[in-house]
């Protein structure tokens, strides 16, 4: 018994009640072809048969028809259990077939000419994997979004709209990313991101990674990965996973390179010019970047809060300009077959002082009548300032046909950071008639971080097919922050240093790991990867006072303990088209350096951040279950659990009851559920796409010894979309959007919706070597954000505020030299788990 579904004159037979296990893979088969808009036509077609290297028929493969123009996909097929395979209903032209299936060559054919009819194709042979290949025979554009097993991959090449956006507007359109209002990363609902830098962890706050990231244009980028649970290999940072920003490298063959000039303007203009040179022949590969630009950046805040029977109603705008420098530079050197050594230096700083420009008034009445001001506070702050980041490498591969690979890195990194403010406060009447009190405030806050790192990583594949493979390394992390904060009261124009609030943080911390991770195919369907990473930290945290000052419990912290961190994935390969992965890893998150300094940063004298020196690393057991379809299509469910959450909480000091204070504190627990859908759409040769929906709901709990409260999310959503079509002479046009439902963030924070529709238009110019795009993001203006809380007793704040997400984008991009396709060695350094955690 068969029952067949019709769709649009075409009927396809989907489910065999005679045969249950055919059945089953026929029907994920062809509701996924319906889910992607695939169709099947019966009248004419292209057919033939693919086998695989012993003969057999190679069933579920998939085939390809593509234009030999441009190598876009015209027709799609999946081979049958008989090796069978049929593309209906084809259009006249030129074309060439491309085959793929998990574990075997990519199969190209000869381009061949189709004029109609029935047509037989020469059988299809799949090739066994190699380990590499040296050459590429076909340049094929790059998908969007890469769905795969571990990862998702954006690739930024391929979006028409990323032209001319800085790295942070590119991690809004990563699908599954979140960018809150304080410019922090959360993915699938959860903090505690790790980002990195070419497999280098960042090393730095959300505040400053935020700086860098929009230093950085989109010609500097080549991918964004997204890693949900990485395997013991990694460092154990990161409870919500990792975010890999891949900076380009050029990889071609002799002496090429590229030139991207880029133009933005909001409120105010963006430039940036990047230049991208690379050199390689058969032993030596000489490469580096530079880019550089000016920048002016707007935002607004506005905070309406309402405390001790007084409301408080700021609202702020503030400017900040710099003027970005990026350089990279590196060599690879192979010596015989087996050896290979790099060196690679990342610098990152500014041609001048960036600024940061704050102006603010806030209107002071009583909470029984808040139309009727009692005063107003107009406050400012000016901060001017420059940093610096680099990063040096030196790396060594040994690698040989036996399969042992060993790698060896050592990195040096540092972290230079001036910042002089002045923030005057003035107090005056309702009318501003009358000047009532006058404050000013001025700080010296220098901040250096060095970093040290070492490690190493082995690998064997072992077993007869080289298919079982067993991984051991170590690292050794030395991290030390040297922290000055002097605070003045500007008095008659002199500033005379404050010693209650002046003080000196040090802080220093060594991690030593070691990690064992063993994958192996249990049969031909089914494979293990299981791991465990231990780390051991000692840090101490030193705060130095003023010598009249009394010492205090916080002014000294030290710690040292061990932790454990398993990994585990069971992936089932039904058939090469349908794969299921079962995937658990534990994680720990660190406290940012700066977090755990407890002097203060200032907007007024009413509103500022402080630290905590008490502040617990948290901790994230996560589970996932992943469905992948046609090696495309994905569907995720997935639980974690985090114990000691680190979030920033707004509070109140009593015994000043005007002020209130961004304080970072651990929370109980958060629970969060989330479900994922994620898929490439191929709707016509002309038109493709990608879609990624996530649906999460989180549960946190806050157990301080003065309060509690327990705060659960609605159903809450995230929704990315990008569509792409490919119109006449040259023209692709793209239109894409990000959606963010209600939410809770932080766990005492109400965020409603937000989202952004962005379009842009490309065109290749000077015979295909150079690309010209116009863009335009937020077009309905609805990426500003708002939020509410009420979860601290007696405290009740009501935000909201923008950034310049509306922008016309122009881009030109040239590229010149050998253009013959070959890949370059790509290597993550040693200095993967370090740099995130600087704040300024």
């Amino acid at each position: 018994m068969q029952l067949a579904l019709v769709f649009d004159d075409i009927e396809m037979t989907f489910l065999d009640l005679s045969n249950p296990t055919v059945m089953l893979k026929k029907f994920f088969l062809s509701a996924t072809m319906l889910a992607l808009g695939l169709s099947a036509a019966t009248a004419q077609k292209i057919s033939g048969k693919a086998f695989l290297p012993d003969n057999k028929p190679a069933e579920f493969a998939a085939i390809m028809l593509m234009n030999a123009a441009d190598s876009t996909l015209a027709k799609g097929a999946v081979v049958e259990l008989d090796g069978t395979y049929e593309l209906p209903n084809p259009k006249a032209g030129e074309y060439y077939l491309h085959a793929t299936l998990i574990g075997y060559d990519k199969y190209y054919s000869p381009v061949f000419t189709y004029n109609g009819g029935d047509m037989t194709l020469d059988p299809v042979k799949l090739g066994v994997m190699a380990t590499e290949l040296s050459t590429v025979t076909v340049a094929a554009k790059k998908p969007l979004i890469e769905v795969k097993a571990d990862r998702t991959v954006f690739n930024v090449e391929a979006s028409v709209t990323a032209a001319g956006s800085n790295g942070l507007e590119l991690l809004r359109k990563t699908p599954g990313v979140v960018i809150d209002n304080n410019e922090n990363i959360q993915l699938r609902g959860k903090n505690g991101v790790e980002v990195y830098l070419d497999g280098k962890r960042s090393y730095m706050s959300p505040q400053e990674l935020a700086n860098l990231l929009k230093g950085m244009n989109a010609s500097d980028i080549e991918a964004i990965e997204v890693i949900t649970n990485p395997s013991a290999k990694f460092d154990a940072s990161g409870n919500a996973g990792i975010v890999n920003i891949r900076l380009k490298k050029n990889k071609n063959f002799g002496t090429n390179g590229s030139l991207n000039l880029s133009g933005a303007y909001g409120e105010g203009p963006k430039t940036n010019a990047a230049l991208n040179l690379n050199h390689r022949n058969k032993n030596l590969n000489l490469f580096g970047n530079v880019s550089g630009g000016y920048n002016e950046w707007y935002n607004t805040m506005n905070l309406y809060r309402i405390q001790n029977d007084k409301v408080f109603n700021q609202r702020q705008k503030q400017v900040s300009e710099g003027s970005p420098l990026n350089a990279k530079v590196g060599a690879d050197l192979s010596v015989g077959t087996k050896h290979t050594f790099g060196v690679l230096a990342n610098v990152n700083t500014n041609f001048n002082d960036r600024s940061w420009d704050s102006e603010s008034r806030t209107f002071i009445s009583a909470a029984s009548n808040p139309d009727l001001v009692d005063s107003i506070l107009i406050a400012s702050n000016l901060i001017t300032g420059n940093n610096t980041n680099a990063n040096f490498n030196f790396n060594y591969r040994f690698a040989d046909t036996l399969g042992n690979e060993f790698t060896f890195d050592a990195d040096r990194g540092f972290f230079r950071s001036t910042n002089l403010s002045f923030q005057p406060n003035f107090y005056k009447n309702a009318d501003e008639s009358e000047m009532l009190s006058m404050r000013a405030f001025a700080t010296d806050t220098p901040s250096n971080i060095d970093i040290w790192t070492v490690k190493g990583d082995y690998e064997r594949k072992m077993g007869k097919q080289k298919a079982t493979t067993l991984g051991v390394g170590f690292k050794i992390a030395n991290v030390k922050t040297d922290n000055t904060f002097d605070f003045f009261n500007v008095i008659d124009g002199q500033n005379v240093r404050d010693i209650q609030q002046s003080n000196h943080f040090t802080y220093t911390e060594q991690v030593n790991a070691g990690y064992v991770n063993f994958f192996t195919p249990l049969s031909t369907k089914w494979s293990l990867q299981a791991g465990v990473r231990m780390e051991n930290t000692h840090s101490i945290g030193d705060l130095e006072r003023d010598p009249s000052i009394p010492a205090k419990p916080e002014d000294y912290v030290e710690r040292d303990y061990i932790d454990w961190f398993p990994s585990a994935a069971l992936t089932y390969q039904m058939t090469p088209m349908h794969t299921f992965n079962l995937t658990y890893s534990r994680r720990i998150d660190r406290p940012s350096y700066q977090d755990l300094n407890p002097f203060e940063w200032r907007l007024d004298e009413l509103t500022f951040r402080k630290g905590s020196p008490f502040l617990k690393p948290q901790y994230a057991d996560s589970y996932e279950f992943k469905y992948t379809a046609m090696q495309m299509a994905t569907v995720s469910v997935s639980y974690a659990r985090t114990t000691d959450l680190i979030t920033d909480i707004v509070e109140f000091d009593a015994t000043k009851p005007n002020q209130s204070f961004i304080n970072y504190r651990n929370l109980a627990s958060q629970d969060n559920y989330a479900i994922s859908v994620s898929s490439p759409t191929p709707i016509k040769k002309w038109w493709n796409g990608y879609v990624n929906v996530t649906m999460y709901k989180s549960i946190y709990k806050a157990n301080f010894p003065e309060y509690q409260f327990e705060a659960e999310t609605p159903i809450a959503w995230n929704f990315y979309a990008e569509q792409t079509f490919n119109l006449p002479k040259g023209f692709t046009y793209e239109i894409s959007g990000w959606f963010n439902s209600a939410s809770i963030w932080g766990g005492s924070w109400l965020s409603e919706p937000q989202g952004s529709l962005d379009m842009g238009i490309q065109r290749g110019v000077l015979k295909g070597q150079g690309t010209l795009k116009l863009s335009v993001t937020d077009i309905l203006m609805t990426a500003p954000w708002r939020s509410y809380s009420d979860a601290i007793p007696g405290l009740v704040i009501r935000g909201s505020g923008a950034w310049e997400s509306r922008q016309i984008k122009l881009n030109f991009n040239y590229r010149f030299g050998n253009q013959n396709v070959k890949g370059a060695r790509r290597r993550a350094t040693g200095l993967e788990d370090e740099s995130k955690r600087v704040k300024n």
